[in-house]
């Protein structure tokens, strides 16, 4: 088992167990072993979406994007970051692209009714709020 896969458990884990601190050590430790990775970097960012620090999560987000840029999930995090950041027009793609992706998840259609609605869109939000 490589370093990389006992970090990704060890996230996991701390993750089940709630401890949302530990889990993020044990992603930044399995991206020291495996820099770039869209996995590592994805549970980083959505930890720290989850902890609400937004800033951090946009960045590590975008870096997942930049590694895998047509994943729906990652697209449906990093626009619900950006959204909390007030940057609209850049959360809407995304959201946009993860709620083609995902048409019947009505957490997904949520967060891009929510970022349009933000964006004083609200003849395009009602429709994803139905």
């Amino acid at each position: 088992m490589s370093e990389t896969t006992t970090a990704l458990d060890r996230a996991r884990a701390a993750l089940r167990d709630g401890d949302r601190e530990a889990a993020i050590s044990a992603f930044r430790k399995a991206l020291e072993e495996s820099p770039g990775d869209p996995i590592s970097l994805f549970g980083l960012g959505t930890t720290l979406l989850e902890l609400r620090r937004d800033e951090d999560a946009e960045s590590v987000l975008q870096e997942a994007h930049a590694a895998a840029s047509e994943n729906p999930d990652i697209r449906n995090s990093l626009g619900v970051a950006l959204r909390r950041l007030k940057k609209y027009p850049e959360a809407i793609p995304h959201l946009t692209a993860a709620a083609a992706a995902y048409p019947d998840r009505p957490g997904v259609l949520v967060n891009l009714a929510n970022a349009l609605r933000a964006d004083h869109r609200l003849d395009q939000a009602e429709p994803m709020y139905r």
